[in-house]
């Protein structure tokens, strides 16, 4: 079935298999675009149908291969720690001077979980599957479930 073929995208997996399902998907999604191109409108609906179909193959071929650059290439995990580390000492100038009173204090945790929340917010647009934020794919799989049909 069609709907299998998708997998699970909140794993990782090696990039040799997602290599092969994404050329699987490429293969099919080939197919496809090219019998939707051999249909003959007869009219101006169909001309407008056949062309937003064709649309949407080209983005759905350029999110398939989205979806397996973001699967293998991780995201440089040095550069994290190296921001984490810019912004610790950023937060820690900042209190060097400051006075010791709980109003500081509050006011640099809330500035510090606002930047925390930032950098979280980065890291899950990233992958949309598999942090806080995530995408559901249930249209998707409803959508492939009516074309296997």
């Amino acid at each position: 079935m069609l709907a299998e073929r998708v997998g699970n995208p909140g794993r990782r997996m090696a990039a040799n298999e997602s290599y092969k399902e994404v050329r699987s998907g490429a293969q099919i999604g080939d197919v496809l675009f090219e019998q939707i191109r051999q249909l003959t409108p007869k009219d101006d609906n169909q001309r407008y149908l056949k062309q937003q179909s064709l649309n949407v193959m080209i983005q759905l071929g350029e999110e398939r291969w989205l979806m397996y650059e973001q699967n293998t290439v991780p995201f440089p995990r040095f550069l994290l720690v190296i921001l984490v580390v810019w912004l610790a000492l950023l937060f820690a100038s900042f209190g060097i001077f400051a006075p010791g009173n709980p109003l500081v204090l509050g006011g640099h945790f809330v500035a510090a979980t606002a930047v925390c929340g930032a950098i979280l917010l980065i890291l899950a647009m990233y992958n949309p599957q598999g942090m806080l934020i995530q995408v559901s794919d249930a249209p998707l799989r409803a959508a492939l479930e009516a074309l296997g049909r």
